[in-house]
């Protein structure tokens, strides 16, 4: 859900429209905007990427060195508001070269164009994008709700201590569910845990670091399987848990020198919830590689007049949540993470 994985979608989709095998060459020019665009009211800065597609009779792979054939002389990108159907607002974006460095690649990278606005955003209204390109007479539009600010309704507090363990002893693989508000405006959830341990060697405590991994699970919508009231849950178990530690933390191969060998102790959980509007889940998932012999293309876009994405996402979630005795055992005798040298 990361701005960067998002805006890839813009060097897939201008191939496809600059090296397809079935566009004429000597057809008349067609011009294509393309806008990717992610609203989150916890920013406080908005960033909007205006492309074009290119056509050209030659190289495509030489046209997406021109920083021309990617950007255009002039855009008036503006965003308004609209609450219970009435416009309450206007906003207009700011045109910014190279705030950010672009990675290298088939494309231009010495131009980075984009469009900015530092307005706060409100939850409860409706943002309409519009995009007019002068040289060309157009007008591009889009529009998005946006999801709301989230809260954990389990753990509650950074004073709730967990357990992945089933105190009776008798489930050898329970589940410990955490459980957020439901928010209307949220079409798809998708939770990580962070999990944070300090590190030394040897018996040198004085020098400990902390670290940390994170664990993401699977993107979802929200169905009767996981929600109950107004909450959404999502259930971690006991081998998920254990599993994440030994995969991420490395052991220390044998016949390490004592001195040598790296000693932790559990710090703490953080666990995030990613929010993302009906658009953005919509093209994550249309644009998600095909698991099928058959590999059907198929373009995901909400742009009016052009093609990409304009949506909003957030993330919400609560950081330093402890684990009980038990699970603190485990993580240092038990099966799965014993040979990690836990404290």
């Amino acid at each position: 859900m990361k701005f960067s994985s998002i805006l890839v979608g813009v060097a897939l989709i201008t191939v496809f429209f600059s090296c397809s095998t079935d566009v004429d060459l000597t057809a008349p020019y067609k011009d294509i905007t393309i806008i990717y665009g992610l609203l989150d009211s916890k920013q406080d800065t908005q960033w909007i990427r205006v492309n074009k597609a290119f056509l050209g009779d030659g190289d495509a792979l030489l046209f997406a060195q021109i920083p021309d054939s990617l950007y255009y002389d002039s855009a008036f990108v503006y965003m308004l508001a609209y609450q219970n159907n009435n416009k309450v607002d206007s906003i207009v974006l700011q045109k910014a070269e190279n705030p950010f460095p672009k990675d290298p690649g088939l494309f231009a990278n010495s131009l980075n164009i984009l469009y900015y606005t530092t307005a706060t955003l409100n939850t409860n209204r409706i943002y309409k994008l519009f995009v007019h390109i002068p040289s060309k007479n157009k007008t591009v539009t889009s529009w998005t709700s946006l999801v709301r600010n989230l809260l954990m309704s389990y753990p509650q507090s950074t004073s709730t201590v967990l357990s992945f363990e089933d105190p009776s002893g008798i489930n050898p693989n329970p589940t410990t569910t955490l459980r957020w508000i439901k928010d209307d405006s949220t079409y798809a959830y998708q939770l990580a845990m962070r999990f944070n341990y300090y590190e030394w060697l040897g018996n040198d405590t004085a020098n400990k670091t902390l670290k940390n991994f994170v664990q993401t699970f699977p993107l979802f919508k929200p169905d009767a399987t996981n929600i109950i009231g107004n909450e959404i849950t999502y259930g971690i178990q006991k081998i998920q848990f254990y599993g994440a530690i030994a995969t991420y933390v490395p052991a220390d191969p044998p016949g390490t020198p004592n001195n040598q060998i790296r000693a932790r102790k559990f710090h703490s959980l953080d666990f995030i919830v990613y929010q993302a509007g009906r658009e953005l889940y919509n093209y994550m998932t249309i644009n998600a590689p095909s698991v099928s012999i058959v590999q059907k293309v198929s373009d995901y876009t909400n742009i009016n007049n052009g093609l990409g994405l304009f949506s909003s996402r957030s993330k919400g979630g609560l950081n330093g949540i402890n684990v009980n005795s038990r699970t603190q055992d485990s993580i240092k005798f038990g099966q799965y993470t014993s040979h990690l040298n836990f404290k």
